[in-house]
């Protein structure tokens, strides 16, 4: 059986070849792809704009016993430490299971998804919210959060506070 393409499949075919051939650049990452290296560099880059230009709540933040907890939610399980500041790296149910056991409600820091604007550009969300235990109904009027536009630049990412919040 002969089998030919349509021109538009064809068109198509050949776009995808292409696509892949220049995304394999002898193992290296091509220009603007947004990697999992990349992610982990614009995490930290926000975590030290954090306490350099303190995100909202910071104060009470550290006033709490350490260490500083981290939602791994978003940026997985990599150990952080932050210009001397210990930060515990904990699963959103074990922060949960915490404030449960301690019957003490705290603030903890939470990444929300990255958003790639390209590969070379992308906005990082940082809140600093409160975890109150279960059965308790209690208001709380502190914690906030910022929006860091991360852009790479010959020498690696560049972050900027660009917005924030405050609860």
């Amino acid at each position: 059986m002969n089998r030919t393409l349509s021109p538009h499949r064809a068109l198509l075919s050949g776009a995808l070849i292409l696509a892949s051939l220049g995304c394999s650049r002898s193992g290296s990452t091509p220009p603007n792809v947004f990697t999992g290296d990349d992610r982990e560099a614009v995490v930290d880059q926000t975590l030290v704009l954090a306490f350099v230009h303190p995100i909202p709540g910071l104060s009470l933040l550290l006033r709490q016993n350490p260490p500083i907890v981290l939602s791994n939610e978003n940026i997985g399980d990599a150990p952080r430490d932050v210009l001397g500041f210990s930060i515990g790296v904990m699963t959103p149910a074990a922060i949960q299971q915490r404030a449960d056991q301690t019957q003490q409600p705290f603030l903890f820091l939470r990444f929300r998804p990255v958003e790639v604007i390209d590969g070379d550009m992308v906005l990082v969300h940082l809140d600093n919210i409160w975890v109150i235990p279960i059965g308790q109904t209690i208001g709380v009027l502190s914690g906030g959060g910022i929006t860091v536009r991360c852009t790479r630049s010959a020498s690696g990412w560049v972050g900027e506070i660009v917005g924030d919040w405050v609860a």
